[in-house]
């Protein structure tokens, strides 16, 4: 009988010391449990942050390069109409140099002209006052 209570009192014992260890343990997987969720929760909040700053640069990112293409487009623009303005005036220097050509080969033909007037009218002067007595 004696050892039987002996063995009671020790299974009592050991009961009582698994059942503190059993709370112990309970107590800090709660006090443990609560940490990861602060943690998670604050983990969470920092993604938020990040993701809003990221989707920021993003957007930021993306309006820089629309602006750029649009420069670009204005830059193409420009170009092309500073090519197309050379070419038109090369077209009018050509035309002036030419129109100016024409108008000395012109100036050529009348000068030509006004001194075979210049001779005939001389010769008929000659032939008039050779002919007056």
């Amino acid at each position: 009988g004696a050892e039987l209570v002996s063995a009671n009192a020790m299974l009592t014992q050991v009961e009582s010391e698994a059942s503190e260890e059993r709370a112990r343990f309970e107590a800090e997987s709660a006090a443990l449990t609560q940490q990861l969720q602060e943690e998670a929760s604050a983990l969470e909040g920092r993604l938020g942050v990040l993701t809003a700053e990221r989707d920021a640069l993003a957007t930021q990112y993306q309006a820089r390069l629309d602006e750029r293409e649009a420069l670009e487009r204005q830059l193409d623009l420009a170009q092309s109409e500073c090519t197309a303005n050379a070419s038109a005036k090369l077209q009018l220097e050509l035309d002036s140099a030419k129109r100016m050509a024409e108008l000395g080969a012109q100036l050529s033909a009348h000068e030509e002209e006004a001194v075979s007037s210049e001779s005939r009218l001389s010769q008929a002067l000659a032939t008039a006052h050779a002919s007056v007595p």
